[in-house]
């Protein structure tokens, strides 16, 4: 009886063993031991696609005046179903919504991803069902001179996130970092920047209100502690345009809008801001009604009319006859601590001391 008990305590410590050296993840390898899954020179792709049953986003080049950017297209279903005008005949068919925008960095950096898609190994070649590939969740496709190159994106790792890329009769295992930002490209890949320049590395802005036309210009800019903005090319700080400033390189794209869906609006302020050796135009636009109006910009950066987010685009048009006619007052510092006060709501303090074994 004992001999059973052993022999059989020894069978399930290898089954268990076996187990856990069948699922076993291998190390994954640094990104310069990956492997190109295609050939493919810079330049090379000139379109890439994800596409599936609910989502497609699509991604190419353009060119115009200014130089290359990315546009993104993405399509996806609307809630609900509609029948093509005129016709009461045919089942009703659900309505696309399609959305179109101009590609962040990100999406400049999706070139790079993909030309060509490196792998973290090729796996061994098995039934396709094995890995999902034959009901993917969605299918790459990427266009070159040579023609378009179909990558279906099939099940997600044991454990991980990666997931299982085919090409022809090969398998191989790609980093889910490489395909989320085409995945999501509608929240990740928009350019919802107004002009590419930062406030820290803007040399002047001019703006326009009206008749009122005035120039802030950045002193010192290359020294973070000792640069400030100026009215007029003065020597002297102005600390109230320094903070609307902020505020103005702070406005953000919500969405973008096609000329012919803009309301009527009115020209509330421009402005332009040289650096980097280039200037760039801003028009800030205001919906006319009464009531919660909203706001739009009209940009050569962003090749087209945006939607700007409300609260933030009311704040600084709010403020800009004050900064501009030079009367707003500076922004308050806060108070100095008095000695012997407690730490400031929301500040990191040290944390109390253990006390000792037995101590109350």
């Amino acid at each position: 009886m004992r001999e059973v008990i052993v022999l059989g305590s020894l069978l399930a410590v290898s089954l268990v063993g076996a187990f856990f050296t069948w699922t076993a993840e291998e190390p994954l390898p640094n990104a310069e031991d990956r492997i190109d899954m295609f050939a493919a020179s810079s330049g090379e792709v000139t379109g890439i696609a994800w596409k599936s049953d609910t989502l497609t986003v699509q991604v190419e080049k353009r060119s115009d005046a200014l130089g290359e950017y990315s546009w993104i297209t993405v399509t996806e279903p609307k809630q609900g179903k509609i029948r093509p005008p005129g016709d009461t005949d045919s089942e009703p068919e659900e309505e696309a919504k399609v959305t179109s925008f101009k590609g962040n960095d990100d999406a400049e950096e999706i070139w790079r991803l993909f030309s060509p898609l490196r792998a973290m190994r090729e796996l061994s070649a098995a039934d396709s069902a094995v890995y999902k590939l034959d009901q993917p969740l969605a299918t790459i496709e990427l266009t070159r001179a040579s023609g378009v190159l179909s990558l279906p994106v099939g099940a997600e790792t044991y454990g991980g996130k990666d997931r299982y890329v085919g090409l022809g009769d090969k398998v191989f295992l790609v980093d889910d970092v490489d395909l989320k930002p085409l995945q999501f490209g509608k929240s990740r890949l928009m350019e919802r920047r107004l002009q590419p320049v930062a406030v820290e590395e803007a040399d002047v802005v001019r703006v326009a209100q009206g008749e009122t036309n005035v120039p802030f210009t950045h002193k010192n800019r290359s020294d973070a502690e000792a640069d400030f903005w100026s009215r007029g090319g003065t020597d002297t700080p102005d600390a109230a345009a320094s903070a609307w400033l902020t505020k103005l390189f702070k406005l953000r794209v919500q969405a973008y809008v096609e000329e012919s869906e803009l309301p009527e609006t009115e020209l509330v302020l421009s402005y332009e801001v040289e650096g980097q050796g280039k200037t760039w135009k801003v028009e800030i636009l205001k919906e006319n009604k009464p009531e919660r109006p909203d706001f739009f910009a009209k940009t050569p950066f962003n090749r087209g009319a945006v939607k700007l987010t409300r609260s933030m685009a009311n704040d600084m048009i709010a403020d800009a006859p004050a900064v501009l006619a030079g009367t707003a007052p500076a922004p308050e510092k806060p108070a100095p601590k008095e000695p012997g006060a407690g730490p400031t709501p929301g500040a990191p303090h040290a944390p109390h001391p253990t006390p000792p074994p037995g101590h109350p």
